[in-house]
């Protein structure tokens, strides 16, 4: 009895160690994945918001642009594609207050 107990007991015990390290990986494995897409996002904001700082645009032009961004960003593209981070109406006011997009 005493070594079967045994037997059953370390069996046991490496499952639950190969479990959880298991479990362990996948945790890691998000986790890397969340903070690819985060670059990413913040990536494609510095896209946007440099050149607008170095074009000297107003901080109230790119706010809104900012804020647009972030809307497009957090919606889920049903296509995967990224055609465009600004409205219509955002880059035509931003062509009209520079002469340029």
């Amino acid at each position: 009895g005493s070594n079967t107990e045994r037997v059953i007991d370390l069996v046991l015990s490496v499952a639950l160690i190969l479990f959880m390290g298991s479990a362990i990986s996948k945790i890691s494995e998000t986790l890397a994945e969340i903070r690819t897409m985060n670059e990413d996002r913040a990536r494609k904001r510095r896209e946007i918001r440099l050149p607008l700082a170095n074009q000297n645009v107003s901080f109230e032009l790119i706010s809104r642009i900012m804020h647009f961004v972030d809307y497009k960003l957090d919606r889920p593209s049903l296509a995967g594609l990224d055609t465009s981070l600004l409205s219509g109406t955002l880059r035509m006011e931003l062509f009209s207050s520079h002469g340029r997009p």
